[in-house]
């Protein structure tokens, strides 16, 4: 009797666990998402208004995308963090 309390004591917990981890681990995508969007709002700044911030899919860089107006593009490397200036 005491080994099948045990039993479902130790399935319970580990129910419940499984349950929290898969919440948790939901949250922590969630917030991974958010993180990068404001990420990259912040590296967008870097480009100026009269470009557009582009993204390598391949190896996540990051670029400033200009065309001009026949057509032609140019990318320009940027850092893959904000660029933060301190003035004394």
């Amino acid at each position: 009797m005491a080994t099948a309390k045990l039993t479902l004591a130790a399935l319970a917990a580990f129910v419940v666990g499984t349950v929290a981890g898969q919440w948790q681990g939901q949250r922590d995508t969630r917030l991974l998402q958010q993180d990068d969007i404001r990420r990259e709002k912040l590296i967008a700044r870097n480009c100026g208004p009269h470009s557009t911030l582009w993204r390598n899919a391949a190896n996540g860089q990051y670029g400033c995308l200009y065309v001009n107006r026949d057509g032609q593009a140019l990318i320009e490397p940027t850092f893959d963090a904000p660029v933060l200036s301190a003035r004394r």
